[in-house]
């Protein structure tokens, strides 16, 4: 089973100003660059990142272009359903059997969530979505299998996949993640908010490896 993820980073980034993904978040790390290395240490194949045609790329690392392709969305201000289009056309190139969609500006996903999503999917492939879900809500990461495909290439203006989920002709499940995971950046004071959750989680990082090093050296 071939597994693609597609990131889409082809926003207008109104509300914020400037290109959400570019803002440094934690360490000089950029939001999108956040999210983009979640998704490679995940279980995903490769990634196809969806960007306007403007974007310079300064936040995608040479390293990080081992399995990341990128696609240019020339008609990205019509809206999100041209982002995800290109993304879905990308895929279906690069013979893909599902993909999953997420966001640039929610660098809260963690690579478990990406998994976990992964796994529900190969144990009932059959399925044509696993979704996270936010109490009730589905929202992205949302993993499409390749019988969505061509319903997403039919979205038009600023439809998202959300749409094809209230049909009831598809089969799908909901995996209910904690609320923080869907968090994401159109102002700068979700902005303040996420860089805090951010440095948390490092410094529970470097707790954990701390104590590891001091066991070892018992």
């Amino acid at each position: 089973m071939r597994k693609a993820g597609i990131i889409l980073a082809a926003g207008s980034s109104q509300r914020m100003g400037e290109p959400k993904v570019n803002l440094p978040l934690i360490d000089g790390i950029t939001m999108g660059a956040v999210v983009l290395q979640r998704a490679i240490a995940s279980e995903l194949d490769f990634i196809v990142v969806v960007v306007r045609p403007d974007d310079p790329l300064t936040w995608v690392s040479t390293a990080e272009k081992q399995k990341v392709y990128m696609s240019v969305c020339h008609e990205a201000r019509g809206g999100m359903s041209y982002s995800l289009r290109e993304g879905i056309s990308s895929v279906k190139e690069k013979g893909a059997d599902c993909a999953m969609i997420l966001l640039a500006d929610q660098p809260l996903i963690q690579q478990a969530h990406i998994n976990q999503l992964i796994a529900c999917f190969k144990s009932s492939p059959d399925l044509d979505y696993v979704a996270a879900k936010d109490h009730d809500e589905l929202k992205p990461p949302i993993l499409f299998s390749r019988t969505m495909f061509n319903f997403l290439m039919q979205l038009k203006g600023d439809e998202g996949a959300r749409k094809l989920l209230r049909r009831s002709s598809f089969q799908g499940i909901g995996i209910s993640f904690e609320s923080d995971m869907f968090l994401d950046a159109d102002t700068k004071e979700e902005l303040a908010v996420i860089k805090q959750k951010l440095s948390q989680e490092s410094k529970l990082v470097h707790s954990h490896s701390d104590d590891l090093y001091q066991d070892q050296d018992t």
